[in-house]
């Protein structure tokens, strides 16, 4: 059993259909079914069998399983690998970040990046999940956070401060309500859990919130629309002079900016490319 066999049999178990997995390999349907015949056939055992209209693994194909995954993953290892001895600015990265990161953050820092480095495509996941440099999920992650995870690295591109913003047209019509009746919006997790979430649950009564969303991006945007107030970094409401500083004290409320990267691709030509420029626009120390 080779390579794309174990693949086959890895991609069908985690979508569970054999069209889905046909779509995710870039071949038909037809193509998948007698592949998994083959295999089948040749080493005599079923692999798969329809449980609620999913296609799940027999109780004795847990094993190929195990054994499809730890290939995967040293696969993956060797393409890192491979990938980190590159040294000439050139090819493919992807970055993976906030929408309110790359908003006020990244989106003119890329433009200017694609202007020295031509030769370096750019691809850009927007997501509040975390995806797993790991599994190459993406080459570059640019997260908040307090310390760089023990099996990345790491370099500090500076921190994010927050206020609390609204806009004139709204704060005229809450001006006689009190600090405990003012219309809230809020975010929701995971932004819950981090400092601004954590000031929200502590300063803001449930009752004010009428709206939560976990992006920042459109807690801006329901802001502007006269919904209410919210926290926002400070640099992503400076980009509409519409929204205005209520006065609200966060001081406190300061997030670390990372930028990381899997150890493997630290020697890489263009990811390093990338992560210089990016520390050198942002006024950060990489060395």
């Amino acid at each position: 059993m080779n390579w794309d066999s174990l693949k086959l049999i890895l991609t069908i178990a985690r979508t569970g259909s054999f069209a889905a997995a046909a779509r995710q390999l870039g071949v038909d349907r037809t193509t998948v079914l007698r592949k998994i015949k083959q295999i089948q056939r040749d080493i005599d055992f079923e692999l798969f069998r329809k449980v609620r209209g999913e296609y799940v693994l027999t109780a004795g194909a847990e094993k190929i399983l195990e054994t499809a995954e730890l290939v995967e993953s040293h696969i993956q290892s060797l393409e890192r690998v491979i990938e980190g001895r590159e040294l000439r600015p050139q090819g493919r990265i992807s970055v993976t970040t906030t929408d309110s990161i790359y908003q006020f953050a990244l989106a003119e820092i890329v433009a200017s990046f694609r202007r020295r480095h031509p030769g370096i495509t750019v691809d850009i996941l927007l997501s509040s999940q975390r995806l797993s440099l790991t599994r190459r999920d993406a080459d570059i992650a640019l997260r908040t956070g307090s310390h760089v995870p023990a099996h990345l690295v790491g370099y500090r591109m500076g921190d994010i401060d927050f206020g609390v913003f609204a806009t004139q047209e709204f704060m005229k019509s809450e001006s006689s309500k009190s600090s405990s009746e003012v219309t809230w919006l809020g975010v929701d997790e995971p932004l819950l859990s981090s400092a601004p979430g954590q000031w929200q649950t502590n300063n803001v009564n449930d009752h004010q919130i009428v709206l939560r969303t976990n992006s920042y991006v459109a807690l801006k945007t329901a802001v502007l629309a006269d919904m209410g107030m919210a926290i926002l970094p400070i640099r992503l409401a400076a980009l509409d002079d519409r929204l205005i500083n209520v006065g609200y004290d966060l001081s406190s409320v300061r997030i670390g900016l990372w930028c990381l990267t899997h150890p493997d691709l630290a020697t890489s030509g263009r990811v390093m490319a990338f992560v210089d420029f990016l520390s050198e626009q942002m006024g950060a120390d990489t060395s």
